[in-house]
């Protein structure tokens, strides 16, 4: 939006570009335990002591506003490898797309998911940055996600 209005933009055209921005942009994320889930509410305590058991890692998305599950993997080692994937598939033109890695308290971990994402698809992250509060407190320390923008408003 700022750029827009960099760029001369009326507020309506302003509007738009944000509003297509928001519609064109794809959230994925990990959380590192579930306790924080749990705590929120938002999943019961016998799926996180079971998940923690089994060292489920979900990985939620954001779509129409709410946050959802998507998938989920087994396991730290497998987290990064499986973000890049959803990258890979979600994403049509790398060179049209703004690309944020965001976390929790975890900066090295978010180093690495941006340098992969780099070695894997050929794609500079431009933004690494820590996770905002409302998803911070959901999450717990340890989060960790790839936002993009794509071309296409689908599924969002």
């Amino acid at each position: 939006g700022a750029k827009a209005l960099k760029e001369g933009k009326n507020a309506e055209e302003v509007a738009k570009v944000i509003t297509d921005t928001v519609r064109s942009t794809k959230s994925y994320f990990v959380v590192e335990t579930l306790d924080y889930l749990r705590k929120g509410g938002r999943i019961k305590t016998a799926t996180a002591v079971i998940g923690g058991v089994l060292d489920i890692r979900p990985i939620l998305h954001v779509t129409n506003g709410c946050v959802e599950a998507f998938d989920k993997v087994r396991g730290e080692k497998k987290v990064i490898p499986k973000l890049i994937s959803i990258f890979k598939e979600e994403l049509e033109d790398p060179s049209c797309s703004t690309v944020m890695v965001l976390h929790g308290d975890a900066e090295q971990k978010a180093k690495e998911l941006a340098d992969k994402l780099k070695e894997e698809t050929g794609k500079e992250v431009d933004i690494i940055h820590d996770v905002g509060a409302i998803i911070g407190s959901h999450s717990g320390p340890g989060v960790l996600g790839v936002v993009f923008t794509t071309k296409n408003n689908k599924n969002t």
